[in-house]
Parts: structure tokens; C-alpha cells; sequence
């Protein structure tokens, strides 16, 4: 429908999503859509909508990868995850469905999953209200018939049906059979025997969720249930009764940690962390600390007390005990700073030096180094610039690949410049020792563009394709503007 960008909005600092689109009536149908869904957890948010030469929304930049990505990625979905990643679509998708719009366009492509376990469902640019007049046909693979049909409206069903064909090939892929009959309920054509309703396949697939969590708590008891049998055997004398219980619930604790923080064998999961939580009472203080958490992760928005949150967090930061659960705190003081009382930065700070002594992975190492490089930068809107002029100063000292360092280094320019500072010189010192990156030329082409330079950003444009061919469209779209 369009051309999507990466931006930076220079007023918040925030990176925002902008969907350049063909025409006005598309640009005006994605808009009046993305309003009726506003305020929802789960859809992109409309930040601003402009009808100028080339219609385009900014929109809420969602982080994460794909279904479709992950399914390349780790090369299969286990029966666990196919069923925990459908459950929170159709959750999402009640929701939308509740406002009365039909997606129209379902598929892995459009189904992001957000680091913090969250489902975000994308790309409203086929979506129709219910009873609309059908326009488009959406993905062959996914879409039902009926969407095919001329003179056919719009129906909550097509997206049912969408839902159906994503579990089908995924499920046949991986010889999953718990689903099957949820599939052909989904995909049934008979209005008698088909979902009439998204929330009833969540409440089916919530159902086998339950039942797995049900069952491995069970293996637990009967095995600590055994245990005090044969203590009481072999000593001749009575075991304290809740000596299992204590055990099994401590069981159940550490397995809501697991999925609370993730780690390299499970992926993070709020919704089964809160299920084992919830079963949890040995210690009702960390329990609801939990809790706490998990629900303001799951609301953002959500109001909490400051020393509630200070509590539940001090509380829950004794169970770090590996990178994952280290890295939730770190992520979490800075991005609740505003929330927060100062001294948490520090503490963010502190977990961050004892990380880096740890043996990490390569991934891990430049998790810590983003988080560290944001840690700074928050330090330096401060007031205490020290740290992050020395953080980005680093690629000027270290070997590293040219991306990597611009990446780095682009945050002290928009910082500089956010500042009305004058970074030519910034540019040509960086340009001077990784003369072979092409997005500083851009950069440093548009820059003197804005300040009236035109014949200097000539100059750096030839500069730039002497080193690097200048090949990227950006690249040509300068030339373009340069009248190269």
C-alpha cells in the first residue's frame, strides 16, 4: 500500500514508524481506522496524520520480529508457543473486532512479538469496518473466499478464518494435533458449526494452556507427595505436613521467574508467569510484588504509587541470579526513570558493570552496550555529559566495524544537535576514520543542506561516492536534491 520508514521524532527523541501511502482515499481509510483503534493495547498508535503532496501517517514504532521471522529463525513453534503466540493475537484481535473493525490482512507477516511478551497486530492498510463493501483480497494463503467475492462486505469471520489457516500450516508443519479441531471450527464454512466469536477460540486455546500448567503441577505434588511418604518410612517419625506443599510452591515461584525474565532455553511469557505466580503463597509480599509488575507491563499506562513500585521492585530484584533476570532491571530503571527516584539509575548503573564481567554471548554484549549508551545519554540530558562523551567517543579509540560505530556515534550528533550545536566538524571527524560508512555523508549532506551549504554538501556527496558508491536510495534522493 506504501512505503515505510524508520524515524526519529526530534521532540521526544522516540523512534516512530512513517507510512508514506499511494493515494488520498487509502491514506484516509488507514487513518479513520487507526482512530477508531485508539487507546488499544496491541495496535500500533497513530501519533499524527498529513494529507500533503504524498499522504503519510506516523505511527508507534513497534519493536520486536515477526511470527514469520521467528518461525525462520528458531526453524520451529513448538506446540507450547504456537499456542500461547495465538492466544494473545486473538486477544488483541477481540478487542479490534469489539470496535467493530475487521483486519482483513492476518498473517505471521502482521503478527509482531514484543520483547516484553506482548502480541502487536500490524498493517491496517486493507482493514475494513464491519458490513464495508469489500475492496481488497488481503494474502491468498491466509484470506477466506469469501473475501474474493464481488459485491461481498466485510465480516468478522474472514479474520477467523485467517486465524484458522496461521495455526493450520503451522501447526502441519510441526505435527502439532492439539489444535486441530479449533483449526477446522476456524476454518468451517458451515455458520452452524464455525467460532462465531474470537473470544471463544481464546477461550479454547486458554483452556490447553491451563490444562499443561494443571498437569505439570500435578507431576510436582505427587512427586513431593512420594518424597514425605518415604521420609516418614524410613525415620519412623511424622514429617511436618507442609513440608511438601512449601516445596512444590517454591517449585512453582522458580517457574514463574523463568517465564517472567526468559533466558536462552524459554522464551519470556507474562501471561503463564502470572498463572504460576497467582498459584504461589509461601511469600505473599514477593507474590504481589510480582504481580505488580506484570500488570503494569501489560498497562504501560497504568497508575502505581511510587513507593509501590519502589517495593515490588527492590523485592523482586533479590531473584537476579543470571543475565536475563539482571537485564529486566536494567532495561526497566531506565525506561521507568520518570517513575522512579534518581538513586535507581545508579542501581541500573552498578548491574550493568557486574554484567560486564560476567562471560556474555555477542548478543548479550550489545544488549548491555545499547543499555549503557542510554543510561549515559539520560545522564547528559541531566546535566552530567562525562560518561556519554566518552561512551561515543569510544569508536575513535576501539576497533570496531563501521556500523557499529555510527551507530554509536549518531547518538552524540542528534544529541549535539538537538542542542543547536554546530557539528560539522563532529561529521568530518568521524567521516575521517570510517571513510568507508555511506550514512554519514547522507547525514552530513542533509545537515548542510538545512544550513543553506549547498555547495559543501556537493563537495561531501562526491565525497562519499568516491568511498562508498552512495548506492542506497537516501543516497539518491540527495543526489537527486543536489542536482548531481
Amino acid at each position: 500500500m506504501g512505503k515505510v520508514f524508520l524515524a526519529k521524532d526530534l521532540k521526544t527523541g522516540k523512534q516512530v514508524a512513517v507510512k508514506v501511502l499511494k493515494n488520498e482515499i487509502q491514506w484516509k481509510r488507514e487513518k479513520e481506522i487507526l482512530e477508531k483503534l485508539k487507546n488499544m493495547k496491541g495496535v500500533p498508535e497513530l501519533i499524527f496524520a498529513e494529507n500533503a503532496a504524498e499522504p503519510f501517517l506516523v505511527m508507534e514504532y513497534i519493536k520486536g520480529e515477526s511470527l514469520k521471522t521467528y518461525r525462520v529463525m528458531h526453524g520451529k513453534i513448538s506446540e507450547k508457543t504456537l499456542i500461547r503466540f495465538m492466544y494473545k493475537t486473538c486477544k488483541v484481535l477481540e478487542k479490534i473486532h469489539k470496535r467493530g473493525v475487521v483486519h482483513m490482512d492476518l498473517k505471521p507477516e502482521n503478527i509482531i512479538l514484543h520483547p516484553s511478551g506482548r502480541i502487536y497486530l500490524i498493517d491496517f492498510g486493507v482493514s475494513l469496518m464491519e458490513g464495508d463493501l469489500l475492496t481488497g483480497y488481503g494474502t491468498r494463503t491466509y484470506a477466506s473466499k469469501s473475501q474474493a467475492e464481488a459485491g461481498g462486505r466485510a465480516a468478522f469471520g474472514m479474520d477467523i478464518y485467517s486465524i484458522g489457516k496461521i495455526m493450520q500450516l503451522n501447526a502441519e508443519q510441526n505435527k502439532i494435533d492439539t489444535v486441530r479441531r479449533i483449526i477446522q471450527k476456524c476454518l468451517c464454512e458451515d455458520d452452524k458449526e464455525n467460532y462465531q466469536n474470537v473470544g471463544k477460540i481464546r477461550r479454547d486455546l486458554g483452556f490447553i494452556l491451563r490444562k499443561r500448567i494443571l498437569e505439570k503441577s500435578a507431576v510436582l505434588l505427587v512427586c513431593a507427595g512420594m518424597t514425605g511418604i518415604l521420609c516418614f518410612s524410613l525415620n519412623g517419625e511424622k514429617t511436618k505436613p507442609d513440608i511438601q506443599s512449601v516445596q512444590v510452591r517454591q517449585e512453582i515461584h522458580e517457574k514463574g521467574i523463568i517465564y517472567f525474565y526468559g533466558n536462552e532455553k524459554t522464551e519470556k511469557d507474562l501471561m503463564l508467569a502470572e498463572q504460576y505466580f497467582k498459584k504461589e503463597r509461601t511469600n505473599k509480599k514477593r507474590t504481589e510484588a510480582y504481580l505488580l509488575l506484570i500488570s503494569l507491563l501489560n498497562d504501560p499506562e497504568k497508575e502505581v504509587e511510587q513507593k509501590d513500585l519502589v517495593s515490588a521492585l527492590k523485592i523482586c530484584q533479590q531473584d537476579v541470579c543470571d543475565f536475563w533476570s539482571a537485564y529486566f532491571f536494567i532495561d526497566h530503571y531506565i525506561l521507568w526513570q520518570e517513575k522512579l527516584p534518581e538513586g535507581f539509575l545508579n542501581t541500573s548503573r552498578e548491574l550493568i558493570y557486574k554484567m560486564q564481567k560476567l562471560k556474555l554471548s555477542k548478543d548479550q554484549k550489545k544488549m548491555l552496550e545499547e543499555q549503557r549508551i542510554n543510561l549515559y545519554e539520560i545522564m547528559a540530558q541531566k546535566g552530567d555529559t562525562k560518561l556519554f562523551f566518552q561512551e561515543t567517543d569510544r569508536v575513535f579509540h576501539e576497533k570496531l566495524k563501521g556500523k557499529d560505530a555510527w551507530e554509536i556515534y549518531e547518538r552524540r550528533l542528534s544529541y549535539l544537535q538537538e542542542r543547536s550545536v554546530d557539528i560539522e566538524y563532529d561529521y568530518e571527524r568521524f567521516i575521517r576514520h570510517y571513510p568507508k560508512v555511506m550514512e554519514p555523508y547522507i547525514e552530513y549532506g542533509i545537515y548542510l543542506c538545512q544550513k543553506n551549504k549547498g555547495k559543501k554538501a556537493k563537495d561531501i556527496y562526491l565525497q562519499g561516492l568516491k568511498q562508498t558508491g552512495m548506492t542506497s536510495d537516501r543516497a539518491k534522493a540527495l543526489r537527486r536534491k543536489l542536482g548531481l
